[in-house]
């Protein structure tokens, strides 16, 4: 491969042709299930990016959104101008097995594309270069880069021309696996062993959505699958569990997700094969979206053979709601498949969408600076999945209120000072002029209050709890937090740093409605290097709480 050169890349294109890439228009590529073998960015920056919310670099993480349609539609990466000479997308992945394509997602603008190039861990290489192709027209396009041989990949970044008449946006990038499934013996199922059963929790769609939103995005999906028994060959086969999931968040007796041949069958089982080399696997999601609670037992196939990781009685629930059975393995293994055995025996068909393995989200170094994937495990997961439930009446660190004439006579300076988000995502955003990416930058609204567009704010009002993540690219260490509030004031019950360790909490108390817009300043122990800061709020409290941006005061 040739070694990426900033003076080569970055400056356009030059001329030249380099690696073997082809491209698919969306109606043929309709023909293709574009999801299978495919992993998807947990996190991604640009050069630029166009607003606060809709076109934001953050909308190429996960699957896409806007393919297979075309145009200007929001929900693809655009950058700030609608012309400019070159612009670039850089996405990153959880760890995965070894890629054999990536794949763009050209929705608006094809043909703009002219290099791709990947970080393996020792730096970004060009495997792809090529002339930009103005004669696409206007409908979306696929461009499949193929490596030279399969590789690990961390990184992907993606350099446009952006000097066409019309706005170049990209929907996503998808790393796509190398390795062929394991062969099967399809004639009976697998003696296992036993092992120290592992955790396992189902979550509703909002539930895991306020923990993971890149649940239907995240992980190593299958790329084979079988059943005991299949209700058809088509829309409830089990090859409809190859993928990532078709029929979540939604819930009941819809296409898309396996069931078996007949309902109140008693035991039936399914078997998902994933692709050899995955790295090692800290724990397995198992999409039920009819039936929910039909899971009884999980195997996972190792070198050693099946392997019981976790096994429990059926569960029935009430609503048609979909759940999200996750299973923490006791330890890192590296799994081959994933067997499961389902007690069919409830009045609804008992249904699954797909199966997915996580693993250890990579953390890279940058300057130093560890930086990880938005999604946490383990402890991390745990704090987060209490502070979902509010306010436990044990405060924690040191958090003071200011009205705006107290901030005044305490930091007049404050709508100024410090470091400011670079990028920001929620457990749920209202959308348009209310959505997480408002939330970057310098404050736009403070000491203004009110229900005004320009600050993040959740979906629903009086509702449960919410939060907003931010991303800095701040190398310091950070001593102050500030957290502008200008609607809905004192919402707020609980602040956590990310770092390179993980995810801790730094502040939490009662929430203390007010009314005008206030600042809540924390100041942490010591000074500390972060890379974001996620602030909690109480949305069951009346009015909607609309938070402007969070600051970093260095110490």
């Amino acid at each position: 491969m040739i070694k990426l050169g900033v003076e080569d890349i970055e400056g356009g294109y030059r001329g030249g042709r380099f690696g073997e890439a082809t491209r698919t228009p969306a109606p043929v590529a309709r023909n293709v299930d574009v999801h299978v073998s495919a992993t998807w960015p947990v996190s991604a920056t640009a050069s630029s990016q166009y607003g606060l919310s809709s076109w934001q670099a953050p909308q190429a993480c996960g699957r896409p959104k806007v393919w297979p349609r075309s145009g200007d539609v929001p929900g693809a990466w655009a950058p700030r101008k609608k012309t400019s000479p070159v612009e670039w997308l850089e996405v990153r992945f959880d760890p995965g097995p070894p890629t054999e394509v990536i794949r763009v997602f050209e929705t608006c603008g094809p043909g703009a594309v002219y290099a791709v190039t990947v970080d393996s861990g020792g730096g970004f290489e060009v495997v792809w270069l090529g002339p930009p192709n103005t004669k696409l027209g206007s409908t979306a396009q696929l461009l499949d880069v193929r490596l030279p041989k399969p590789q690990p990949v961390h990184e992907v970044r993606v350099y446009i021309d952006n000097t066409f008449s019309k706005w170049s946006e990209i929907d996503s990038i998808a790393r796509l696996s190398s390795g062929a499934p394991v062969a099967l013996d399809t004639k009976r199922t697998h003696p296992s062993t036993e092992r120290e059963p592992a955790g396992a929790r189902r979550y509703t769609p909002r539930q895991i959505e306020g923990i993971d939103s890149l649940v239907d995005s995240r992980g190593v999906w299958p790329i084979s699958a079988r059943a005991s028994s299949e209700y058809n060959a088509g829309s409830w086969s089990a090859a409809q569990m190859v993928g990532r999931p078709k029929v979540w968040p939604r819930g009941g007796d819809r296409r898309g997700a396996w069931a078996p041949k007949m309902r109140r069958s008693a035991d039936e089982w399914v078997e998902a094969t994933f692709p050899r080399e995955t790295p090692p696997t800290r724990a397995i999601r198992i999409f039920e979206t009819c039936a929910p609670g039909s899971t009884v037992e999980v195997r996972i196939g190792t070198e050693a053979g099946l392997e019981r990781v976790w096994q429990g009685a059926r569960e029935e629930h009430g609503s048609r709601e979909a759940r999200v059975l996750e299973v923490d393995l006791p330890s890192l293994r590296r799994v081959d498949r994933v067997w499961c055995r389902i007690d069919n025996t409830g009045p609804r068909w008992s249904e699954i969408d797909s199966i997915a393995l996580l693993t250890p989200p990579r953390r890279t170094m940058h300057d130093g600076v560890p930086r990880g994937s938005a999604y946490r495990s383990g402890a991390d997961r745990t704090l987060r999945e209490r502070l979902m439930r509010g306010f436990d009446g044990k405060p924690l660190g040191r958090g003071s209120r200011y009205t705006f004439f107290e901030m005044m006579s305490h930091d007049w300076r404050a709508r100024w000072r410090g470091t400011w988000p670079a990028s920001a995502r929620a457990s749920s955003s209202y959308g348009g002029y209310w959505g997480a990416g408002h939330a970057t930058g310098s404050p736009g609204l403070y000491p203004v209050s009110g229900d005004l567009p320009g600050a993040w704010a959740p979906r629903e009002r009086e509702k449960g709890v919410d939060w907003l993540e931010l991303a800095f690219d701040a190398l310091e260490p950070v001593r102050t937090i500030r957290v502008f509030e200008t609607y809905g004031a004192g919402a707020t019950f609980a602040v956590t740093v990310i770092h390179g360790r993980g995810e801790s909490l730094v502040w939490q108390d009662a929430p203390a409605p007010v009314s005008g817009a206030q600042v809540l300043e924390i100041e942490l122990p010591r000074p500390q290097r972060i890379e974001g800061v996620c602030v909690y709020v109480d949305n069951a409290i009346p009015g909607w709480p609309q938070i402007d941006t969070v600051g970093l005061l260095e110490g």
